[in-house]
């Protein structure tokens, strides 16, 4: 720690410039945090205000109802369904803003123009964005900061200037902790084009995350070697969970941030014990190259059970080994233990701290459906492709959706290989399909509200729903559309992150641009069959499978005798071998071109990839 550590605040919500008596509790939690590892330390503070720049920007009543029908619509709520009660926190969270959980579109209150009103109104306004920016560099030149602390909202303005052309090298060389951010959110996600990148000039980028926190907070899954996300958990909710001194005064952040801000002032030993951990944790390190497989063949409740998903689980596992993967990188999830809750947790095993150069894959045999959503005006905005688990009860706290897929993979390091197989379809969604073999048809209150009545035929219709992007939905459809958004444009494809690519082409490019990524991360998607088809089984003498799994694995076998394909290849010659079973579903293949056009060899082991690698 320097001689006198010098720390930046950065407030969040809630018009906070009207009572500044919060400052006094901020300072005292950090420092007690590093006074724990430095007895002798005495930071100084100061703060980067700026409610000021806000209340220049006018919003009305009208405005700040739709700012958080737009937050809440984002699909916040939806992939906050991973965490639990995280919904409805959320809803309660609202319901305090406005009085109430019913009708609170209708009683709009000046706590909540201060709170989500703030943060849809920097997210849309290019001007307020620049006028933070400037305030909060002019803040760090005049104070020269060793910390930028800052908390929900003024986490948005800090990693915008921190990742801006213009400003982002105000951090260089400091640390940077969020708290209490909605940095992760979808909604703000695509400010900045779908991905979070790395602060490659700050020393250090800590955020801390409470899943209990439903101010629309999220966690960051960037992988590289100056972030660390710190998990701060509590044992309350709501805004009490959101509080600033519990963040900054939590055993968590105490072990991780302050300890090691103090370090360099410390004792040898506190130093010592800081390379120790690291060492045995990067020793510890599970394979690099894993795999998830999930196979559900008996479903529980009357969702028709299915025959060849236990085989297909596996043979994908005996092919993986065959390249190579090691045994002890590959876990299976099979029937009743492939709940929602179970599938999620090891997907965030299977993506933790991958990269570059890494492969992982998921393999997915089960039924798929199509799943109808609701934004927050409670009106039906679009449907989910999702896969079923085996506690599947048609709501997103039990199916997993293309937003789970886009809340773990977004901001991945473009260089990992990611594989999703998935032997299901999605057609048996909502309409009476007469029996897709791996799609489950939805309930009839399910069907409704995907349907209209049409009073002059006196029949039913598909209900008109607003497409996903306009933009896209506007492209050629075989080769934008279809792909993404489905034939109609209002289908959020699973894999696709289609909560993230929410702007228009050209502001989408631009941003690109502008933040220097590609957006976000896309994986390679090996699908049983196209849109409105169904994934049929396969019986091989007394033994099921999917066909598609089946020819899959038979094909890449007899391909890889004299050379390894590539999956253009592969999924070719898959096209033709069911063709020549008699079954009608096309696979689909959706990618980075690099990878699928490069061959399906064997995996790199630890020891060679560790020589191809300065981080091992």
């Amino acid at each position: 720690m320097p001689n006198v550590l010098r720390i930046l605040f950065v407030h969040g919500v809630g018009n906070q410039q009207a009572d500044t008596s919060w400052q006094g509790g901020w300072e005292d939690a950090a420092r007690a945090g590093l006074k724990r590892w430095e007895p002798q330390a005495d930071p100084v503070f100061d703060y980067v205000m700026y409610d000021d720049l806000f209340a220049a920007e006018e919003i009305t009543a009208a405005g700040t109802a739709e700012a958080v029908i737009k937050l809440l619509g984002s699909g916040a709520v939806s992939a906050a369904a991973a965490v639990g009660d995280a919904v409805s926190g959320a809803a309660e969270w609202i319901g305090g803003l406005f009085g109430g959980r019913r009708g609170w579109l209708d009683t709009m209150s000046d706590r909540a123009r201060w709170t989500a009103g703030m943060v849809v109104q920097w997210a849309e306004n290019e001007r307020l964005q620049r006028r933070c920016r400037q305030r909060v560099v002019e803040k760090i030149n005049a104070f020269r900061p060793d910390v930028v602390a800052a908390h929900s909202l003024g986490s948005l303005l800090c990693y915008d200037s921190f990742s801006h052309p213009d400003t982002r090298g105000s951090i260089a060389g400091k640390t940077f902790v969020s708290f209490g951010s909605q940095i992760g959110n979808w909604f703000v996600k695509n400010t900045f084009a779908g991905r979070l990148r790395e602060l490659d000039q700050a020393a250090r980028w800590y955020h801390l995350y409470n899943a209990r926190d439903n101010v629309f907070t999220a966690p960051i899954r960037i992988v590289h070697p100056t972030f660390e996300q710190v998990n701060t958990p509590s044992d309350v909710g709501g805004l009490d969970a959101h509080d600033a001194v519990r963040y900054l005064g939590h055993a968590n952040t105490v072990d991780r941030v302050w300890r090691c801000l103090a370090a360099p002032a410390a004792a040898p030993g506190v130093r010592a014990l800081t390379r120790a951990a690291e060492s045995v944790a990067a020793a510890v390190r599970p394979p690099a190259h894993r795999a998830l497989i999930v196979g559900i063949n008996n479903y529980r409740g009357s969702i028709p059970a299915l025959a060849g998903c236990v085989n297909n689980a596996f043979m994908v596992s005996s092919v993986l080994q065959e390249l190579k993967f090691p045994a002890d990188g590959i876990r299976l999830l099979l029937d009743e233990r492939a709940t929602a809750a179970a599938i999620r947790e090891r997907l965030a095993w299977l993506l933790d701290d991958v990269r570059p150069g890494e492969r992982r894959v998921f393999a997915f045999s089960g039924h798929g459906a199509q799943l109808p959503t609701y934004n927050a005006a409670e009106t039906v905005d679009g449907v989910d492709e999702c896969l079923v688990p085996v506690d599947f009860d048609w709501s997103a706290a039990r199916a997993i959706t293309d937003d789970e897929f886009a809340l773990l993979t977004a901001d991945l390091p473009y260089g990992v290989e990611f594989y999703a197989f998935l032997d299901c379809c999605h057609s048996g969604g909502m309409s009476r399909s007469g029996g897709a073999v791996r799609g489950v048809d939805a309930p009839d209150d399910v069907r409704h509200r995907m349907m209209r009545w049409d009073k002059s035929k006196q029949m039913w219709r598909p209900r008109r729903v607003t497409p996903l992007n306009r933009k896209i939905a506007s492209e050629d459809v075989e080769n934008v559309r279809r792909r993404y958004a489905g034939a109609a444009g209002v289908t959020r494809r699973i894999g696709r992150s289609m909560s993230l690519r929410g702007l228009p082409t050209s502001a989408y490019d631009k941003v690109r641009a502008l933040r220097g990524h590609s957006g976000p991360f896309l994986p390679v998607l090996i699908e049983a069959c196209g849109e409105g088809e169904s994934a049929q089984e396969y019986q091989h003498g007394a033994a099921s499978y999917g066909a598609f799994t089946f020819c899959l694995a038979k094909v890449f076998r007899e391909m890889s005798r004299t050379r390894p394909p590539t999956l253009h290849q592969l999924v070719a010659a898959v096209k033709e071998e069911l063709q020549d079973f008699g079954f009608g579903q096309t696979p689909q293949l959706l990618g980075p071109e690099k990878i699928l056009s490069q061959p399906l060899g064997v995996v790199a082991t630890r020891a060679a990839s560790r020589g191809k690698s300065k981080r091992r």
